[in-house]
C-alpha cells in the first residue's frame, strides 16, 4: 500500500526535480514532493521484511543477553539529542558478539555533511545525520569523518523523541520533514557507494522502523518497540552485515562494485601518464571516491570486463530517478599475480597505450528500450568509416535484465511476475522451458539457486509493496562504456569550437535517423560533447545519451523502398517510410528548456524538426550564458521559462520573432548572424497564422552552420564563465515534464539556512525527470502536484520588449501564449548569492 497522506501531498510543489534550490525551505519542499507517493509499507511482519529484502548468508541466532540493552535510552521531547548516547550504548551492546563484522556507531547530530562529491556540492543540500554507522569491522577515523564521511558510512540512524513523529503511520498525518531527512541520507548512500539499495533506521520515541530505499521508491517496515524487541534490531544488523551476495560488504551493496585500493589508485595514475593525459592531478583529485566495476560484455552479457572509475563527470542527484552518473574510466587490464594481487599483463607489451573512456551508469525505467539497443542499431547500420558525430559503444548492457533472467531460472518467487509484467521487464526473452505464464516452478529449478528472494539490479519495490499497477515505475540497472571522451559544450575553447561541435552533432543526428532509424528526442546541453583532442578530419562534437530515443521497427534499407517525400513530421526520409513501434514518439520527452515550441503547445508526434529546433535552443542557451553581449542578465534569463508550457513557448517565440534581432555579440558578427538566420528557420518551422509550417531539415541547419564557420571574424578567445550563478555544471538531466501539473503560487520564505544559496534565478529551476506518457498505461494516477518552476514562478506583469527596426513582421503564433505572470527578477536580501539551477 502506498503512503500518500494529505500532509505530504499538500506540501508537494513539483512532480520531482533535481535538488538545486534557492532557499532551505524550497529545497525541503522539493524533497517533500520527491517522496510523495513513493513510500509504501511492506505487506508483512518484520521477520518477513528481513527474510525477503535482506536475507542472511549466515543464519541468525540470538547471542548475548540484550534484554535491557536500551534501558538507558529514554528520549524526551526537546532533549532528544541527550538520548543518543544511550541509543548508541544499546547498539554497541547488541553487536558486541559480531566479531570481525562488528559495526561502529557515531553521534553526528551536529556534524554537517555535504553531498558526497565535492564538484557537485553546492547544488545539493547538506544533511546532519543523527547517528552514522560504519562498515563491518571498519571504524571511521575522525579525519575521515571530516574530509570524506560518506565513503566510510554504511547506514544512517535518525532519531525523534516521540511516536507522533513517525513519518509513516498507517493513519493520521505525516511528518514530511522527518521523511525528507531520511530520504536525503539514503540518496547520499546510494550515490557515494553505488549501492543497489540503502537502509535507514528510524527511531521515533520508543518505536523503530527500517526503510529500504532504491531509485524507484521506499519500502517501510512494520514498527516495533525498541525496549521489548531489542532482538529485532540485533537480527536486522546481523542480516545487514551478512549479505548473501558474495563479495558484498553489506546488504544492498552491489557485488559487481568494490572500492579502490591504494594499488588501484597508483596503477591508474601510471596508466594516465602513459596515455599522456593532461592535468592528471585534477583528474585524480577525488579518485579515493572512485570504484572498480564490472561491465557486461559479449553477446547477452556473457562475460564481464572490469573498469576503474576515477572521476565523476556528471550526476543526476535525484533519489527516485534514473540517477545517471557519468565517469571517466579506464579498463583494468591487470591479471591476478601469484600472490593474488593484480599485476600488469606481461603479454600487453610496451607499445600498449591505455585509453580513457566514459562510463555511463543509470537506472532506466523498465518500459523503455535499453540504451544499448540503440547503440547496436547505430553500429549495425553505420559503418565505422562513415561514423561521424556519433559515439561508439565499447561494451555494456542491462544488468537488471541479466539479473532477472538468472533469478527467474532458479527462484519460485518469480511468480510475482505476471505475463504482462515479464513482457515489460524482459521484452525480448522467451519464457524458460520449465516455467508457465512467466512463473518459474519451484520443484524444477533451472539453474543455481539465486541467493535473494528478488532481483537486485532490477527493482521490484512496487510489486513487493503490493502496488502491482505501478510496474512501469520499476527500474533496471545498466552500464555502458563509450569510446569517445569529451568535454561539455559549456567548456568550449571559444564560440567557433562550440558551433563546430553543434554542426557535427547535427550531422550525427542526420546519420542516426536516416541510416539507422533512430530519433534522439532529447537534444540538450548535456547530451552533446566536444571531443577532447579531435583528429584532423574527424568530428569535433558528438551526440550521446540515447535513453529516450525512438527506433523504427525495421532499420532503413531493410524494408522495401516506398515513394515519398519528407513529411511535416519527419517520418519519411530518403524515399523510405519510417514506422516507429507503438508510435512511441507520442510520449513527450526531452529536456524542458530545449523543447520545441510545438511540443510545448500541444500533444504532437515528436519529429526530426523538433530535435533540430532543440539544437537551436541549446546554442541560444550557451551563448546567453557564456558570451559578452548586449542583453542584461534579467533579459537573458527571461528567454527560458521552466514549467509553464504556454509561457515558455511564448518567450521562445518572442526571441525568434523579435528579440534576436536586437541581440548583439560585439566583435562576433558570424555568431550574431547565425543566431538570426537560424531564428528565421525556426519561425518557419513553428508556423504562423497565414502560412503553413516549413519543418526544419538537417541540410538547412548544416548549411547555415557551414556558412557561419566559413566566415571571417571569429574571435580566438571569447568564451566566458557563466556569472549568473555560483556553481557550474557540465550537463542537464533529461526532463519528462508533466503537462497535467497546474501552476501553483510560490510559498513565501524569508529565512535561509546557514550557507543556503538564494537566487532570483528560481525562474530557471532544475528540470524534473518524472516520465509522463500520453499512453494511458504510463499515466500516473497519484495526486497531481505543480512543478518546481510552477510554484516558483514569480508573479507580476510581463516586461515589455524594446522595439527594433529589424523586428520581424511575423504573425502571432496560431495558438495564443501567455504573456503575463513573469517579472524580470525577484528581490534578494543583501549579501545573498545566486545558485546554479541548471547546468550552465
Amino acid at each position: 500500500m502506498s503512503i500518500s497522506t494529505a500532509s505530504i501531498s499538500s506540501a508537494c510543489s513539483c512532480s520531482g526535480s533535481s535538488e538545486v534550490h534557492s532557499t532551505k525551505a524550497a529545497a525541503a519542499e522539493n524533497w517533500r514532493a520527491e517522496i510523495s507517493g513513493r513510500c509504501h509499507w511492506f505487506p508483512g511482519q518484520f521477520d518477513q521484511f528481513l527474510d525477503d529484502l535482506l536475507p542472511s548468508s549466515v543464519p541468525y541466532e540470538p547471542m548475548n543477553d540484550i534484554t535491557d540493552a536500551f534501558s538507558s535510552f529514554q528520549p524526551v521531547k526537546g532533549k532528544e539529542v541527550l538520548s543518543y548516547d544511550g541509543l548508541i550504548a544499546g547498539l554497541n551492546h547488541v553487536v558486541s558478539d559480531f566479531g570481525d563484522k562488528k559495526l561502529h556507531f557515531y553521534n553526528t547530530h551536529g556534524t554537517l555533511m555535504n553531498f558526497p562529491f565535492d564538484e557537485f556540492r553546492k547544488p545539493n543540500s547538506w544533511t546532519y545525520p543523527d547517528i552514522c554507522v560504519s562498515f563491518p569491522g571498519s571504524p571511521i577515523s575522525s579525519s575521515d569523518m571530516k574530509t570524506s564521511p560518506w565513503q566510510h558510512i554504511a547506514m544512517i540512524i535518525e532519531g525523534k523523541p516521540t511516536r507522533g513523529e513517525d513519518p509513516y503511520p498507517r493513519a493520521g498525518g505525516v511528518n514530511a520533514d522527518t521523511a525528507v531527512q531520511s530520504a536525503r541520507n539514503a540518496r547520499n548512500l546510494l550515490l557515494a557507494h553505488g549501492f543497489l539499495s540503502a537502509f535507514v533506521i528510524g527511531v521515533y520515541g520508543d518505536i523503530v522502523r527500517v526503510i529500504k530505499y532504491d531509485h524507484t521508491s521506499a519500502l517501510v517496515s512494520p514498527a516495533f518497540p525498541i525496549h521489548e524487541k531489542a532482538e529485532y534490531i540485533q537480527r536486522f544488523l546481523w542480516h545487514f552485515t551478512h549479505p548473501c551476495s558474495p563479495g558484498a560488504l553489506v546488504a544492498g551493496a552491489d557485488p559487481t562494485v568494490r572500492p579502490l585500493t591504494l594499488d588501484d589508485r597508483n596503477w591508474v595514475k601510471e596508466q594516465l601518464t602513459r596515455a599522456k593525459v593532461r592535468d592528471i592531478d585534477t583528474a585524480l583529485k577525488e579518485i579515493h571516491k572512485g570504484r572498480r566495476v564490472l561491465v557486461p560484455s559479449g553477446a547477452e552479457g556473457t562475460s564481464m570486463r572490469p573498469y576503474i572509475l576515477y572521476r565523476l563527470l556528471d550526476v543526476n542527484s535525484r533519489l527516485f530517478s534514473r540517477a545517471t552518473t557519468a565517469w571517466l574510466t579506464i579498463e583494468d587490464t591487470r591479471i591476478p599475480g601469484p600472490d593474488g594481487r593484480l599485476i600488469d599483463d606481461p603479454e600487453q607489451g610496451k607499445d600498449f597505450k591505455p585509453k580513457p573512456r566514459i562510463m555511463k551508469e543509470a537506472w532506466r525505467q523498465v518500459v523503455r528500450t535499453p540504451e544499448e539497443a540503440f547503440y547496436k542499431r547505430l553500429s549495425d547500420k553505420i559503418p565505422e568509416k562513415d561514423r561521424f558525430g556519433l559515439p561508439k559503444l565499447v561494451c555494456g548492457g542491462d544488468l537488471g535484465q541479466l539479473d532477472v533472467l538468472e533469478w527467474e531460472r532458479s527462484n519460485a518467487n518469480a511468480s510475482i511476475m505476471s505475463a504482462e509484467d515479464r513482457a515489460i521487464r524482459l521484452p525480448s526473452h522467451p519464457l524458460p522451458a520449465a516455467s508457465s505464464k512467466g512463473k518459474a516452478k519451484a520443484s524444477q529449478p533451472q539453474g543455481p539457486i539465486y541467493p535473494h528472494h528478488y532481483p537486485q539490479h532490477q527493482t521490484f519495490s512496487w510489486a513487493i509493496g503490493d502496488v502491482k499497477n505501478r510496474t512501469f515505475r520499476e527500474r533496471s540497472h545498466m552500464r555502458l562504456v563509450i569510446d569517445d571522451v569529451g568535454r561539455p559544450l559549456t567548456k568550449a575553447k571559444n564560440t567557433k569550437e562550440l558551433v563546430r561541435a553543434l554542426r557535427d552533432a547535427t550531422i550525427g543526428h542526420k546519420l542516426a535517423f536516416e541510416k539507422a532509424g533512430v530519433l534522439h528526442r532529447d537534444m540538450s546541453v548535456g547530451n552533446i560533447l566536444i571531443v577532447d583532442e579531435a583528429e584532423d578530419g574527424s568530428f569535433v562534437g558528438f551526440i550521446h545519451d540515447f535513453d529516450y530515443s525512438a527506433m523504427t521497427d525495421v532499420a532503413p534499407g531493410d524494408e522495401p523502398e516506398l515513394a515519398g517525400s519528407v513529411g511535416a513530421d519527419g517520418l519519411e526520409s530518403m524515399g523510405v517510410v519510417l514506422i516507429f513501434k507503438d508510435d512511441q514518439r507520442k510520449e513527450r520527452t526531452g529536456t524542458y528548456y530545449f523543447m520545441a515550441v510545438e511540443i510545448l503547445r500541444s500533444q504532437v508526434v515528436h519529429g526530426v524538426h523538433h530535435d533540430l529546433e532543440s539544437l537551436y535552443w541549446v546554442l541560444v542557451w550557451i551563448v546567453l550564458r557564456h558570451t559578452v553581449h548586449n542583453l542584461s542578465v534579467a533579459q537573458a534569463q527571461d528567454v527560458f521559462v521552466f514549467g509553464a508550457d504556454r509561457q515558455s513557448a511564448g518567450m521562445k517565440f518572442e526571441w525568434v520573432s523579435s528579440q534576436v534581432d536586437e541581440f548583439e555579440i560585439p566583435g562576433n558578427e558570424p555568431l550574431t548572424k547565425l543566431l538570426r538566420d537560424m531564428a528565421l528557420l525556426v519561425i518557419k518551422s513553428i508556423g504562423t497564422k497565414p502560412s503553413k509550417p516549413e519543418p526544419l531539415t538537417h541540410d538547412a541547419m548544416i548549411q547555415l552552420f557551414d556558412e557561419a564557420l566559413a566566415s571571417s571574424g571569429w574571435p580566438e578567445i571569447d568564451f566566458v564563465p557563466c556569472q549568473w550563478l555560483d556553481k557550474s555544471h557540465a550537463s542537464v538531466p533529461g526532463v519528462m515534464h508533466d503537462p497535467s501539473a497546474a501552476p501553483k503560487a510560490p510559498r513565501a520564505s524569508k529565512k535561509t539556512g546557514d550557507g543556503a544559496p538564494r537566487s532570483d534565478a528560481e525562474k530557471m529551476p532544475p528540470p524534473s525527470e518524472i516520465p509522463t506518457s500520453y499512453k494511458s498505461r504510463l499515466r500516473s494516477k497519484g495526486p497531481r502536484s505543480a512543478t518546481v518552476a510552477d510554484s516558483a514562478a514569480p508573479s507580476g506583469p510581463k516586461p515589455s520588449s524594446s522595439s527594433s527596426s529589424r523586428k520581424r513582421k511575423a504573425e502571432e503564433p496560431a495558438q495564443p501564449v501567455a504573456g503575463s505572470g513573469r517579472s524580470r527578477s525577484s528581490k534578494r536580501s543583501k549579501g545573498s548569492s545566486r545558485s546554479e539551477n541548471m547546468g550552465q
